[in-house]
């Protein structure tokens, strides 16, 4: 997750600044890791007998200046190659961003990713066809020096239409041509029946994995995803499982064992230990989730309505970015997607269907796949799991989510909604309460209070960071409050460069156990902590500017 900050760029020798999520070195640095040559002879090798056509940017201005549809996002970004014969590819490359995952686990990710949509294209789901770069003659594709610029990439078959609807729900309230939004919803319901009629051969939730047969049939590997279910050391990723219920509890485990040893920043982190330990309960006493199913399904782990291609009257073309796609049971596959059930009413903790999953049930059933229309209807237990176990939300519990967990899991038997959070907190206390992490956590909480207190102290008169004892005279000490003239008037406080960023210390991870790691070696949330880390500070900032405007008057 990044954040609209003005930072210095991550890469060591760097001295750009950004105000922005995508990095204009980033793109820089993506491009001098491609080799254009090499794309070319890979895609022809390929497809033998024809001849390839690619033209790399030559900087982030001339991406940025491309006119039509943008071709690159925060993850990822396009290169667009075409034969001779008029057929088009795109070569999708990872951005070269400072905190991109180590060479052996980009390889997984990738090669992930390319095993999911042969799948899938195999079993004639509307996805584009995708192909690993073949190794030429002395080239050695992700096992180049990691410190030099190398991009990471696959061919991807380029297919037609746009991301016509972006929304998420209400899509029929009006803001989308009602026929094209049913035409949509249809296609997708078409796009579900097609994924559950693939015969996987593998049993278990995880993610495929090219295997060692000289056919390379795809095998099951471990849930390949960008979150804290994860270890900082290879393999990195957990699993496979053989139930769902296996399968969060190591997720909720693993998220309590690094907010104990304090390897995430949160604003409230006793809070959210509270959290992770209610959502183990749930999942615990959920007998669907702990039962042992024969049958398993591909999911898109990012099923957002712009991952569709559509043409001009809603019809399907093609499902993009299967990165982080999964095999899992069929009630969790075939719930609705993210952009059928997101909306207003769902955020302040709604769970009853939205008109769009009313009418994919309909469409299910009227197409004699009453089955998928119950998975539609009982969806909410992992859309709401999933929503509470977001890796990069701050700030903690929201009373909505929790409240929404609670009614998805227990129905009736959640009883009378929490009025405040300070509610929620307290009954957990007296459940959870005993629990010897949590007098840990109270405990390091309050000395990073502290410490930050005393740093906001020290902004608040001048001094800012770093922080250093220094040792005055009565003479010599500075004096208390914001700087003033010889005439005791208030001066104006100095405007902050850019790319200043308030010195807040991070917490260091308790070494205890060997697969705990600080934030800064963390594989994958090194980039979260960091933002986390600009967020704390800039907020801090803030109170620290507020209370010298209030001093002075202002």
């Amino acid at each position: 997750m990044r954040y609209m900050l003005r930072s210095t760029c991550g890469f060591e020798g760097c001295s750009e600044t950004v105000l922005g999520p995508l990095a204009s070195c980033e793109l820089d640095r993506t491009i001098r890791g491609l080799d254009q040559k090499t794309l070319a002879q890979q895609a022809q090798a390929l497809r033998p007998g024809h001849s390839c056509h690619i033209v790399l940017p030559p900087n982030y201005v001339a991406i940025k200046s491309v006119k039509g549809r943008k071709m690159y996002s925060g993850t990822n970004i396009h290169f667009p190659i075409e034969f001779d014969d008029g057929i088009k590819w795109v070569a999708r490359a990872r951005l070269a961003n400072a905190y991109r995952p180590p060479p052996d686990m980009r390889r997984m990710i990738t090669e992930s990713e390319v095993a999911t949509m042969e799948v899938l294209k195999q079993g004639d789901v509307l996805v584009p066809k995708a192909w690993m770069p073949p190794l030429l003659d002395n080239e050695l594709l992700f096992q180049r020096n990691p410190g030099s610029d190398v991009t990471d990439y696959f061919f991807v078959e380029f297919i037609q239409g746009s991301p016509l609807i972006k929304g998420h729900a209400t899509l029929t309230g009006g803001k989308i041509a009602t026929d094209v939004v049913r035409t949509f919803i249809t296609d997708l319901a078409q796009h579900h029946q097609a994924l559950s009629r693939i015969r996987l051969n593998v049993k278990g939730i995880g993610s495929l994995m090219p295997g060692q047969d000289p056919n390379g049939t795809p095998v099951l590997g471990p849930l390949v995803q960008g979150s804290l279910m994860m270890t900082p050391e290879p393999p990195y990723f957990c699993g496979p499982f053989m139930t769902n219920k296996e399968r969060y509890l190591v997720h909720v485990d693993l998220a309590l064992k690094y907010i104990h040893q304090q390897c995430i920043l949160l604003r409230y982190p006793v809070a959210t230990f509270l959290a992770y330990l209610e959502m183990r309960e749930l999942i615990e006493e959920n007998e669907e989730m702990g039962r042992e199913e024969t049958e398993f399904f591909i999911k898109h782990a990012d099923d957002k309505n712009d991952q569709y291609m559509l043409r001009d009257d809603g019809h399907l073309v093609g499902v993009l970015d299967w990165e982080w796609a999964y095999t899992t049971t069929k009630t969790e596959a075939f719930c609705a997607p993210m952009g059928l059930f997101w909306s207003s009413e769902w955020a302040a903790g709604d769970n009853a269907l939205t008109p769009e999953e009313q009418l994919l049930i309909d469409i299910h059933e009227a197409k004699g796949r009453p089955d998928l229309a119950d998975c539609v209807r009982n969806g909410r237990v992992y859309q709401r799991l999933l929503d509470n176990m977001r890796d990069d939300d701050l700030f903690g519990p929201d009373l909505h989510r929790i409240n929404a967990l609670r009614d998805a899991f227990l129905g009736d038997k959640a009883g009378k909604p929490f009025g405040t959070i300070e509610e929620w907190k307290e009954y957990n206390m007296s459940k959870y309460g005993d629990d010897p992490r949590i007098a840990d956590i109270e405990l390091w909480v309050k000395k990073r209070s502290e410490r930050r207190g005393a740093e906001m102290e020290r902004i608040r008169v001048g001094e800012g960071p770093p922080m250093t004892k220094a040792s005055y005279t009565n003479s010599e000490a500075p004096p208390k409050g914001p700087p003033r003239d010889k005439d005791g008037k208030v001066l104006p406080r100095p405007k902050e460069p850019s790319n200043y960023t308030a010195s807040v210390p991070e917490p260091q991870a308790k070494m205890e156990d060997a697969d705990i790691r600080a934030p800064e070696s963390h594989p994958i949330d090194t980039a979260k902590g960091k933002g986390m880390c600009h967020i704390i500070g800039h907020i801090a900032r803030l109170e620290v500017m507020r209370s010298c405007r209030k001093e002075a008057g202002e």
